[in-house]
């Protein structure tokens, strides 16, 4: 009994005195308690002996905003060996006939294209395929003649007759453009000089030189002539 009364004793002792009720958490969930008492301010967490300036939260210090990760690259395929994607195209080209000097120029014009238009970005076979069909219309439109294999010529020969037809129509307008600021008195349309300027610029001579020579020569055609091969 009397051992019971001293266990009494210090159980009454306990009881009489202030008592903390101890938490097990893990450490992560100590420092969310500890963020969101901080954050409430000083009077809600009064005793801590800590205030608010400063404290950490887990998005960061109070008041600033949460740390935003690096930029990543995502335009580049990792999975995707650039020099496979040459490899392939070179040895592709070459399938269709190509020779080394031609290829190594094709390669060479097309490279900038893979980073303008975002390849790097692609599958191996899209990549692929963009900078093979980059290349052989480089070469259609490009590729001497001697080095051409005989399935791409009657190509490169429509290719090329659309490209100088643009080209012609592009100088045409410039050469008008340029003949109608510098030249505003132009003949009348039935006068032996204009007449004579429509029939130099069907036989190939610009319209500047044509105008010129018929004016010299007032609507002469031998002395124009004479005048333009001089």
């Amino acid at each position: 009994r009397g051992g019971a009364g001293a266990g009494g004793g210090r159980g009454g002792g306990r009881g009489g005195g202030d008592t903390h009720e101890v938490v097990a958490m893990t450490a992560l969930n100590q420092e969310l308690v500890q963020g969101l008492l901080l954050a409430r301010g000083p009077s809600d967490a009064a005793g801590d002996g800590r205030s608010s300036a400063g404290a950490h939260t887990p998005g960061g210090s109070k008041g600033s905003k949460p740390a935003v990760a690096p930029a990543v690259d995502v335009d580049i395929r990792v999975d995707v060996d650039p020099e496979d994607v040459e490899r392939k195209t070179w040895a592709q080209l070459e399938k269709k006939g190509f020779g080394e000097n031609a290829i190594t120029a094709a390669m060479k014009a097309t490279a900038p294209a893979v980073d303008a238009e975002r390849d790097r970005a692609e599958a191996f076979n899209e990549q692929r395929r963009r900078r093979t069909t980059r290349a052989l219309d480089w070469l259609i439109l490009n590729c001497d003649d001697d080095a051409l294999p005989a399935q791409f010529r009657e190509e490169a020969q429509l290719q090329r007759s659309k490209r100088a037809g643009k080209g012609a129509k592009r100088r045409t307008a410039a050469e008008g453009a340029q003949l109608a600021s510098t030249n505003s008195d132009e003949p009348d349309s039935n006068s032996p000089v204009a007449i004579l300027v429509s029939q130099l610029r069907v036989a190939g001579f610009g319209p500047s030189a044509a105008l010129a020579a018929s004016r010299a020569a007032d609507g002469d055609g031998a002395t124009a002539l004479r005048e333009l091969c001089a």
